[in-house]
C-alpha cells in the first residue's frame, strides 16, 4: 500500500473511531454503566468536534474522503429524520413502549423522567438534549458504511441499516428496554415490526445520498482494489 493510499485508510479508521462511541455509550448508559450526560459532554461532542476540526486536512490530503465524511453526515441527518417519520407513526400505533430519542436519552442527559409523555409536554432540555444525541447517533451508525464501502447502491445502504443498525438494535433491546426483552418479543412482534420499518426507511434515505452524491471507495477497496493511477487516485471534490 502505498503512502497516499495508507494515508487515506488511516484517516477512514480514524473516522470511524471518532464517531463510534456515540451508540456504544448509550447501551453502556441504559445498563448503568456510564453517566449518558458525562459521556455526551466529554466524550460524544468533543470527538465530533474533532471530527469537524479535521475536514479541511481531510479536503487537502484526500478530496474523496472529504467528499464522503460531509455527505456521511448529511445521509447521518436524512436518515434519522426518515426513521423517525415511521418510527413516530408505529409509536402512535402502540409498537413501541415510548418515544426512545426523547424519553430514554433526554431524560438520562438532563436527569428527567423515563415515562410516556409526548413530545409537546416534555421539558424542552430533554426534549432538545434528547434529540441531540439522536441525530448524532444517526450520524454514527451511517458514517462507517461511507468509510469502509464508500459509495454504495441503494440496496447496499438498505442492507447495512437493516442487518447491521436494526439486527444490532434488536440483540441490545433487552439492555435498551429491558421489560422488552430482546427484540422486543416480550410485548409480540409489534416493536420488532415497527422498527424494521423504521430501518428500512433508514437505508433507503442513506442509498439515496449515496447513489446521487457520495464519490470513490473505502477501506475494502483500499485493501483489495488495484491502486489508481495519476489524477483518479486524488479522487473527486464534494461538490
Amino acid at each position: 500500500m502505498g503512502n497516499n493510499r495508507s494515508l487515506a485508510f488511516w484517516y477512514r479508521v480514524l473516522v470511524i473511531l471518532l464517531v463510534s462511541p456515540t451508540p456504544f455509550l448509550f447501551i453502556a448508559a441504559r445498563a448503568n454503566l456510564v453517566n449518558l450526560g458525562v459521556a455526551l459532554k466529554f466524550i460524544v461532542i468533543p470527538l465530533f468536534v474533532v471530527l469537524l476540526v479535521m475536514l479541511p486536512q481531510f479536503r487537502k490530503a484526500d478530496p474523496t474522503l472529504f467528499n464522503q465524511v460531509v455527505y456521511g453526515i448529511v445521509a447521518g441527518l436524512l436518515a434519522t429524520w426518515a426513521l423517525d417519520a415511521v418510527r413516530l407513526g408505529t409509536l402512535g400505533a402502540g409498537y413501541f413502549m415510548g418515544d426512545n430519542p426523547v424519553h430514554n436519552m433526554g431524560a438520562m442527559i438532563v436527569g428527567g423522567s423515563l415515562g410516556k409523555l409526548p413530545p409537546a409536554k416534555l421539558p424542552l432540555a430533554q426534549l432538545l438534549w434528547g434529540y441531540l444525541y439522536h441525530y448524532l447517533n444517526g450520524i454514527s451508525l451511517t458514517m462507517p458504511l461511507f468509510m469502509l464501502f464508500g459509495q454504495v447502491p441503494w440496496y447496499g445502504a438498505l442492507a447495512w441499516a437493516v442487518l447491521f443498525v436494526e439486527t444490532g438494535m434488536m440483540l441490545s433491546f433487552g439492555i435498551i428496554m429491558p421489560a422488552a426483552g430482546v427484540a422486543g418479543l416480550k410485548l409480540g412482534g409489534g416493536i420488532l415490526w415497527g422498527s424494521l420499518m423504521a430501518h428500512v426507511a433508514m437505508g433507503l434515505a442513506i442509498g439515496f445520498i449515496s447513489e446521487r452524491y457520495v464519490r470513490g471507495g473505502g477501506i475494502w477497496q483500499l485493501l483489495f482494489s488495484p491502486a489508481p493511477s495519476g489524477h483518479e487516485a486524488a479522487g473527486p471534490d464534494v461538490a
